[in-house]
């Protein structure tokens, strides 16, 4: 099965579990303690959906040729803004002692978004790109902040990794051939560490009823985390990554409902 194919497979998977989501979200408005929570939620949900909807057109009437700077784009920003925004009503408030953790996050939001200039060379998209994924990255952190769901260690451990991995990803674009592969071999431990880390933190958290805002923060997490990982993964990893990204979203939905119904029988 050629790349082409893959893509194609993991979108579908992809749309549907986004349309289950989205059935499962929409009928959260009216029963809800927070319906604007609920509503931003879906709006995101959609416009992913719209995002992957014209993917699978774009390949299926040109295959094997690159994406220009695309209408799918514009939908995912919209999605991690949605997101974003979804989660910011759930954990009101300022920065609640967050500022050093959102001013990291955007120092690596900024940083990955050099690395993929880099990479393909689209200053513009990758830059919008760069800045949307920073203001995500920043309400996560603050969330993960106010819920206190991280202890300090697996703060200190998330900050390492989060700077080790841009370091040696940097260190791609001036290494000979032969030690970049065992770098980026480097690179994809880290990365895939942290997906596992992050699910399996979000099970053990599940298993002990946390606190529903906190674990849908968690999902949250994992999906900022995992699409962090497809940008800087090429196939098959990308696809790996993906597997991790799709597979949240259905637990992410559970997990709102938690948050938004009125009572907690969910």
């Amino acid at each position: 099965m050629n790349s082409v194919a893959f893509t194609t497979f993991f979108c579908y998977l992809q749309v549907l579990a986004l349309l289950w989501s989205i059935w499962q979200s929409s009928h959260l408005f009216r029963s809800s303690r927070t319906p604007v929570t609920a509503l931003l939620y879906t709006f995101a949900l959609i416009s992913l959906l719209l995002s992957d909807l014209y993917w699978i057109a774009y390949i299926v009437i040109r295959p094997e040729t690159r994406m220009p700077f695309a209408v799918n784009e514009i939908g995912e920003w919209a999605f991690f803004l949605l997101l974003a925004a979804s989660l910011a009503s759930v954990f009101r408030g300022g920065i609640a002692g967050a500022a050093r953790e959102m001013v990291l996050a955007a120092l690596f939001a900024a940083a990955s978004a050099a690395l993929w200039i880099g990479w393909s060379g689209e200053w513009v998209q990758d830059i919008i790109t760069g800045i949307v994924c920073g203001y995500f990255f920043c309400i996560i952190v603050r969330a993960l902040r106010i819920s206190d769901i991280l202890s300090g260690r697996e703060w200190a451990v998330l900050g390492f990794m989060s700077f080790v991995l841009i370091i040696l990803q940097g260190l791609t674009f001036v290494l000979p051939q032969g030690v970049r592969r065992i770098v980026d071999a480097c690179c994809y431990v880290l990365m895939f560490a942290g997906i596992i880390a992050f699910y399996a933190k979000t099970i053990r958290e599940w298993k002990r009823q946390a606190q529903p805002e906190a674990l849908f923060c968690l999902c949250c997490t994992i999906f900022a985390w995992g699409e962090s990982c497809m940008y800087m993964s090429v196939e098959p990893m990308y696809f790996a990554a993906e597997i991790a990204v799709t597979a949240v979203i259905p637990i992410m939905t559970v997990s709102l409902r938690k948050v938004v119904v009125k009572d907690d029988l969910c």
